[in-house]
């Protein structure tokens, strides 16, 4: 979501400008929002802090799904479980973020024992290495995943995990955002309404 709406900025905004894109855990970004250092926040809102001093505006549902590399071994299979997958690398987000405690909750459920061998990471690049060289079943946003999928290179498997996440975008309220952080609101919430959590600073 994050390159083709800071390509609509490029696009009306012909002077030069610098941008700053910062990838952490939501709980991570919003103290470098309270202290200037960041305009916009995007991610879940979290449960272990209050949000009353900034302004939330919402841009859509999603939830965590696997992903295999196409020519991974139980790529073939028609139907793969949990336990097929516990032989190999899990790549999962770091269990300082709120999706984390959503997954371990959602594993639970099921019964699952996580694999013994596990990265723990939000960096796409790591991520699709990992899955690409390495035969990692990786758990990521289905939206990230869809758009891995669309470009060949991965597979989206077929395991329920029922968890869902609101992911929104976070300003101050005080002091107000700048113009340019409002107008990079609203190309975020129009690209929404189209097929990470990331910070941005204009």
């Amino acid at each position: 979501m994050i390159a083709p709406t800071l390509e609509r900025w490029r696009a009306k905004h012909s002077h030069s400008f610098n941008l700053m894109v910062q990838e952490a855990p939501i709980d991570t970004l919003l103290p470098l929002l309270r202290s200037g250092r960041l305009d916009v926040a995007i991610g879940s809102p979290p449960e272990s802090s209050t949000t009353a001093d900034l302004q939330i505006t919402p841009l859509f549902v999603d939830n965590m799904v696997w992903v295999i590399a196409p020519q991974h071994p139980l790529a073939s299979s028609a139907c793969i479980s949990f336990k097929d997958l516990q032989p190999y690398i899990w790549v999962m987000t770091p269990r300082i973020a709120r999706r984390r405690a959503l997954v371990d909750a959602a594993l639970r459920r099921h019964g699952v024992t996580a694999s013994e061998h596990v990265v723990e990471t939000l960096s796409h690049e790591i991520i699709l290495g990992l899955v690409l060289q390495q035969n990692a079943a990786a758990l990521v946003m289905s939206r990230v995943a869809r758009s891995f999928e669309s470009r060949g290179l991965v597979r989206v498997l077929d395991i329920e995990m029922s968890q869902t996440l609101q992911v929104a975008a976070f300003t101050r309220l005080q002091p107000p955002p700048s113009a340019f952080a409002l107008e990079l609101v609203g190309y975020l919430t129009e690209q929404a309404a189209s097929p990470l959590a990331s910070g941005v600073r204009t």
